[in-house]
């Protein structure tokens, strides 16, 4: 796995999931290339934020995932779930 930027591994220790996907989104659009690495980092936000806010696991994950599937090839999205997994079982 990909080493978590410094600056993006204490915005994480102080800001909410809201102000974190809002960091993704922005780094994500203003990139060249989409990188598996980042939309990683998107799903876990995601995922995490269904957890918090008691809602069924892929309630709002899938419809990313779904939206996604409609513009990527299906290794990349692999990439990105497992770059999301590892994210969520060590976030360090």
């Amino acid at each position: 796995m990909q080493e978590i930027p410094e600056e993006y591994r204490k915005s994480l220790e102080t800001e909410t999931i809201t102000e974190q996907l809002a960091r993704i989104d922005t780094l994500i659009a203003s990139s060249k290339e989409v990188s598996a690495y980042n939309l990683g980092i998107k799903l876990a936000l995601v995922m995490a934020q269904e957890i918090k806010e008691g809602k069924a696991p892929g309630t709002d994950s899938g419809l990313i995932i779904k939206e996604w599937a409609e513009n990527y090839y299906p290794e990349f999205l692999e990439e990105v779930v497992g770059y999301a997994r590892e994210f969520i079982l060590k976030p360090q």
